[in-house]
């Protein structure tokens, strides 16, 4: 990847976690979108590794000292009263805070990644003894820096994707988050769709003459493919993102997203301490009749990137929590800037 790419287009990192240099840092080898190099699709195998690779975490790249900031901490898999289920301290209703970070391989790490989300979640436990979680996009933004490089990107409306069901369980090394893999900006091959023909759809206007694109490959990659739909409502395709910095306008994006909480500890006061082991790919949409390049990424070690859940008093939606969270009476967070120890 020359630098002389810097000087065009946008940065949307996708991630898939698997561990990487021979020093043990919790790494990935993945593929993201570059300013000028844009990502293609992966083949059906890449799919189900994305997915796999998200159900696995190597617990001894976590320092259980990072999600340990008060006294009353207590290890959620040892529960002070053995007749009371480790899940008796859960809220039911909370915000989430997490933050995750990355470096551009292909520039020789001079372009880095700084992401942060924010989610409200609401958790609920069946009679069999199930956790679940309904987690709800409020706020999805972050920044690109390197040489002659600086784009801030964020989701115009988030809060309109459809909120995913996550199982809460307990495993040797914490609470976790377990769901398959979460498309955002595409749904399933219509059934109507032959691969190679095209099909009549509506409420599309991004396609020019109303006709999609029915195509083999495992993932779209074009706007006119018959997979891509408008989950934010916005009358664009996909997913949009506005880009301040190289490109100043708005992107359309599709998402697989097998992201997943992991090592959480649970206080008696209903807070959660972990780790985001974030496993996503996504690409641009607007690159016109063929299919944007790819570039490769490393992300930092697990401990860098925490998640926080916030107790709520009660159900609040995402206007309510980013208001709160503006107004500082929720996450004590500083300003997104890149971690020192990636």
């Amino acid at each position: 990847m020359l630098l002389a790419a810097l000087s065009s287009a946008c940065v949307e990192p996708q991630f898939s976690h698997a561990r990487g240099d021979d020093d043990g840092d919790a790494r990935a080898s993945s593929q993201t979108e570059t300013p000028g190099a844009r990502p293609r699709a992966t083949d059906a195998s890449a799919v189900a590794e994305l997915d796999a690779k998200a159900m696995e975490v190597d617990a001894t790249h976590v320092d259980d000292a990072t999600h340990v900031d008060d006294a009353t901490q207590v290890d959620a898999r040892v529960h002070p009263d053995a007749g009371t289920p480790w899940y008796a301290a859960l809220a039911p209703h909370y915000a989430v805070s997490i933050r995750f970070y990355s470096k551009d391989r292909g520039l020789a790490d001079q372009a880095i990644y700084s992401h942060e989300l924010i989610l409200t979640a609401e958790v609920s436990v069946d009679d069999a003894g199930q956790v679940t979680m309904v987690a709800q996009r409020c706020l999805d933004r972050g920044n690109v820096l390197g040489v002659g490089l600086k784009d801030e990107f964020e989701l115009i409306h988030p809060e309109r994707l459809p909120a995913p069901t996550f199982e809460l369980v307990m495993r040797p090394d914490g609470l976790r988050t377990e769901a398959p893999a979460r498309r955002h900006g595409f749904a399933e091959q219509p059934a109507a769709c032959t691969p190679g023909t095209r099909m009549r759809v509506s409420d599309r206007p991004w396609l020019r003459d109303g006709m999609c694109e029915c195509r083999a490959a495992a993932l779209p990659v074009l706007a006119d493919d018959c997979r891509i739909v408008d989950d934010d409502m916005d009358g664009k395709a996909g997913i949009s993102v506005q880009h301040k910095g190289l490109r100043n306008d708005i992107e359309p994006t599709r998402m697989l997203d097998s992201s997943q909480i992991v090592a959480g500890m649970l206080t008696p006061d209903g807070r959660i301490r972990a780790s985001y082991l974030e496993n996503y790919e996504s690409i641009g949409l607007d690159c016109g009749a063929s299919p944007c390049a790819q570039a490769a990424i490393a992300v930092c070690p697990l401990m860098l990137n925490p998640v926080l859940f916030e107790p709520l008093a009660e159900r609040s939606d995402c206007a309510a929590v980013l208001a709160a969270q503006e107004a500082g009476r929720l996450f004590q967070l500083p300003t997104l800037t890149f971690v020192s120890g990636c």
